[in-house]
């Protein structure tokens, strides 16, 4: 009789590194969480994002993009890899950040329609300036997109 062969050996968790780091998002003002509840989810997530919230942003546009069953809902997805590598770039994983901002360009790209009141072509050069940014290890301009959106009255709101 013979034995049979040991199973297979998992392989070993892979260990984070330092700019891996979990970090919390930054807890939203009460004045911005009043704000953000009462709109619809593309000019929270503008008002999110531009407040520096970009995780809280990505959220606010992922519960949309579930929601939405329309075929060129990936638009949100773009939006939503927007965010996260914003929020990559805010805690320094520059590699991340890198392949989202390539990634939300193609979806952006590839879904731009008259429902979604962006200014398109502004929105990808913002895709545009912040990979080229990170790919070049760049100090990077934290973009804003009240002036490319076209949903919030007044522009950029204080917050």
């Amino acid at each position: 009789m013979t034995t049979p062969p040991p199973p297979p050996r998992r392989p070993a968790p892979r260990r984070r590194r330092n700019d891996e780091a979990v970090t919390r998002p930054a807890p939203l003002s009460a004045r911005l969480a009043a704000v953000v509840a009462h709109e619809p989810a593309l000019p929270a997530g503008v008002r999110l994002f531009d407040a520096g919230h970009y995780w809280h942003a990505h959220e606010c546009w992922e519960q949309a993009w579930k929601a939405d069953a329309a075929a060129d809902r990936h638009f949100l997805k773009g939006l939503i890899q927007l965010a996260a590598a914003c929020h990559h770039v805010q805690r320094g994983a520059h590699a991340p950040a890198l392949r989202l901002a390539a990634s939300a360009h193609t979806h952006l790209a590839a879904h731009q329609g008259p429902r979604w009141p962006f200014h398109h072509h502004a929105l990808l050069v913002i895709c545009e300036q912040l990979h080229r940014a990170l790919a070049a290890g760049d100090a990077v301009a934290m973009p804003h997109l009240a002036g490319v959106f076209h949903g919030i009255a007044g522009a950029r709101a204080p917050m």
